[in-house]
């Protein structure tokens, strides 16, 4: 953003047109997961993700002191990858069970 508060990972890719279809299908493929240790790093989440398929984002709850709660939504890239993501049972990460949900 123009703060600098926000920025983009792949700042070449055009930013897509926010309609309804667009909120809906996100929505599909939107999952919450909670579990995680406080001081796990986004870059970390990435990587124990790619097993299940590709990601299009996560985004890491945070309290209002900007502090990581341990849950985060992730938006898979298809519905099928998040699909084979939710029927994934048991998924641990560090040893803890993750709880899933869809959104």
């Amino acid at each position: 953003s123009e703060d600098n508060v926000k920025i983009r990972r792949n700042p070449d890719l055009p930013v897509p047109e926010v309609n309804k279809e667009r909120t809906e299908d996100i929505r599909k493929r939107t999952y919450y997961v909670k579990g995680f240790p406080l001081d796990v790093s986004l870059d970390a989440l990435m990587e124990f993700f790619e097993k299940f398929g590709k990601v299009d984002q996560i985004q890491m709850r945070k309290d209002m002191k900007r502090n990581f709660k341990g849950s985060i939504f992730i938006v898979f890239n298809s519905k099928e990858d998040g699909e084979k993501f939710l029927n994934t049972e048991p998924v641990e990460y560090s040893g803890t069970e993750l709880k899933k949900e869809t959104r």
